[in-house]
C-alpha cells in the first residue's frame, strides 16, 4: 500500500474539570501524524453539544490544530457537557492526488470528561483505536462504526429486483447488522455505566432503523402499487415503534441519532398518510409541529422542535411564523441557545464544496461566484431522478447559451464506476451539464449532510450572491418546467 495514501495520527489527551462548569471539561491534545503530511495541514476536532442537532449543519465548536512539518501537533478543546460527541477532520490546501483535500472520520464518537487516551487514527480506513482511560468506549464505537451496510443501490433498483424482494432484503440486512452490533456492544457492558451503554445503544439502533425508514420513503417515487406496498410495511413498523417508544423515552433526546429516527418516523407517516389505501405526497412543517407538540414532552419535544426548525429551512419551506413559534416554545435554555445560534448564522447559503468532474478536474463553489446556480442531486437507479431530467430538459435548453445560469448535476453514487455508468445511460443528466461526483462518500459527504438530504432527486437554487432560493414544494419535480423557469427569471 502506498504510504502516501495513509495518514495515521497518534493523539494523547487529558481531560480536566473546568471550575466555571461543574459538568464540563477541557481536553489537551498532543500527538504526531505518521505518513505523508502535506505542508500546512490542519487537524480539526468538532465538539457537539448534547443540546443540538448533530451533523454538519448543527454548528459545532470547531477546534483547529496545525500539524507541523515533523507531524507533531498540540491542541486544547473544551466541552460544557460531561458527555459529548466529537468528529475528527483532516484538511490541507495541497495533498496527494489520491487523497481528498478534506477528509476524516465522519462518524461521531462519544467522549467523557475524565478520558485520558492515546489514539491511533487512520484516515484512509476512517477508523479510531485507543489505549488508556476511556479507550474501551472509543474502541467499542469504532468496531460498531466499521460494520458497514450494503449501499442502497445494490438492491433498490426496481429493474433487477421486485420492490417486495428489495424490502425483505433491506430488513434482513438491517437485522443481521444490528444483531452483530448489539453483540459487540454487549461484550463491553460491564465496562460502561448504564447511561453510556444506553446512549451508544440508542445511537446505533437509531441509525439502522432510520436507514430502513428512508428506504421505504424512497419507494414513494415509484408507481402506485409499489407505494402502497411500502406504505403498508411502514405503517406496521410505525405502530410497533411508537407503542414501544412511548413506554421508555429515557435518554432518547441526548442520543446523536435516535431523535432523528423519531423525526423521520413522524415525517414519513405524514407523507404516506395514516391509511394504507391512500397516498399523501405533501405535508407542511406546521403539520409536523402539531405532531411533535401534542405527542411528545420534555427534552424529547424540545429536541424534535429544534430539528423541525432546521428542517423547515433546509427543505426550503418559507414559514417564518413557525420558526418564531418554535423559538418561543424552546423553554430549555440550552435548546434555545442552540436555536438562536443557528438562526443567527443561518444555513441558507451555498456550501463550500470541492468536487471532481468526469475528467478528474476539481471544481469549487467559489468557481461560480456571481452565477445563478441550479444543483441537481441524483444517483444511478433513481426513477425520480430520471423524471427530474425530463422536467429540467426545456429549461436547460432555454438557458444553454446564458453564461449567468449554471446547471450542475451532482451524483451521490457510492462508486465512481456506478456514477459513470449512470452518465452513460443518458437518462439522469445532460451531456452539456457540469457533472460532479461526491468522491464515493455519497450521503456521508459533508455537502449532502449539510442539506440533510434523505431522498432523491433534490434541486437547490442559489442566486448570484450565493443565497438559497426557497422552492416551497415537498418534492422538486412538483415545480414543473414552468416553475423552475420562473424561479430563474425572478432571480437572474
Amino acid at each position: 500500500m502506498d504510504i502516501r495514501k495513509v495518514v495515521i495520527i497518534y493523539i494523547s489527551f487529558i481531560v480536566s474539570g473546568l471550575s466555571a462548569q461543574a459538568n464540563g471539561g477541557k481536553v489537551y491534545l498532543k500527538g504526531k501524524v505518521e505518513g505523508n503530511v502535506p505542508e500546512g495541514a490542519e487537524l480539526i476536532i468538532n465538539v457537539y453539544s448534547l443540546h443540538t442537532r448533530f451533523g454538519v449543519n448543527s454548528l459545532p465548536i470547531e477546534n483547529k490544530g496545525r500539524i507541523e512539518n515533523d507531524g507533531t501537533f498540540e491542541m486544547d478543546i473544551s466541552s460544557l457537557d460531561s458527555l459529548f460527541y466529537i468528529d475528527i477532520k483532516f484538511r490541507a490546501s495541497t495533498i496527494h492526488k489520491d487523497m481528498n483535500s478534506k477528509g476524516g472520520v465522519e462518524e461521531l464518537y462519544l467522549l467523557a470528561v475524565g478520558d485520558s487516551c492515546r489514539l491511533r487514527l487512520n484516515f484512509e480506513r476512517k477508523s479510531v483505536w485507543a489505549i488508556g482511560q476511556g479507550a474501551d468506549r472509543i474502541n467499542c464505537q469504532n468496531q460498531l462504526h466499521r460494520i458497514s451496510y450494503i449501499p442502497s443501490g445494490a438492491y433498490a433498483n426496481s429493474s433487477t429486483r421486485s420492490i417486495d424482494e428489495g424490502m425483505e432484503l433491506k430488513e434482513m440486512i438491517k437485522y443481521h447488522m444490528v444483531d452483530l452490533q448489539l453483540k459487540i456492544l454487549g461484550t463491553y457492558k460491564k465496562q460502561f455505566s448504564d447511561e453510556i451503554y444506553r446512549r451508544i445503544y440508542l445511537d446505533f439502533v437509531g441509525q439502522a432503523k432510520m436507514r430502513s425508514v428512508n428506504y421505504l420513503l424512497a419507494i414513494f417515487s415509484l408507481n402506485k402499487d409499489n407505494r402502497l406496498a411500502a406504505k403498508s410495511r411502514f405503517l406496521r413498523i410505525y405502530n410497533e415503534e411508537i407503542g414501544r417508544l412511548m413506554k421508555d423515552t429515557a435518554g432518547v433526546a441526548n442520543s446523536a441519532y435516535f431523535t432523528d429516527y423519531i423525526f423521520e418516523l413522524e415525517r414519513t407517516r405524514l407523507v404516506f398518510g395514516q391509511h394504507v389505501d391512500t397516498v399523501k405526497n405533501a405535508y407542511s412543517s406546521s403539520d409536523l409541529y402539531k405532531v411533535f407538540y401534542d405527542k411528545y414532552a420534555g427534552d424529547l419535544r424540545q429536541k424534535l422542535l429544534l430539528s423541525l426548525a432546521y428542517s423547515t429551512v433546509l427543505r426550503q419551506e418559507s414559514n417564518p411564523s413557525l420558526i418564531k413559534r418554535i423559538g418561543v416554545d424552546l423553554q430549555n435554555k440550552n435548546y434555545r441557545l442552540a436555536f438562536e445560534n443557528w438562526t443567527s448564522v443561518g444555513n441558507s447559503r451555498l456550501f463550500d464544496f470541492d468536487l471532481p468532474d468526469v475528467n478528474g478536474k476539481r471544481w469549487k463553489s467559489t468557481d461560480f461566484k456571481g452565477k445563478l446556480l441550479v444543483l441537481d442531486f441524483w444517483f444511478n437507479g433513481c426513477t425520480g431522478c430520471a423524471q427530474m431530467k425530463e422536467v429540467l430538459s426545456p429549461v436547460v435548453k432555454k438557458y444553454k447559451l446564458d453564461t449567468n445560469v449554471v446547471f450542475i448535476a451532482i451524483s451521490v453514487d457510492p462508486t465512481e464506476k456506478l456514477w459513470k455508468a449512470g452518465l452513460e445511460k443518458g437518462i439522469y443528466t445532460f451531456s452539456d451539464h457540469l457533472n460532479l461526483y461526491t468522491d464515493g462518500l455519497g450521503s456521508r459527504h459533508p455537502l449532502i449532510k449539510n442539506y440533510n438530504f434523505m431522498a432523491y432527486p433534490q434541486l437547490l437554487f442559489f442566486d448570484k450572491s450565493g443565497k438559497n432560493i426557497p422552492l416551497n414544494v415537498s418534492q422538486p419535480v412538483l415545480l414543473g418546467s414552468d416553475g423552475i423557469d420562473k424561479l430563474i427569471r425572478d432571480h437572474k
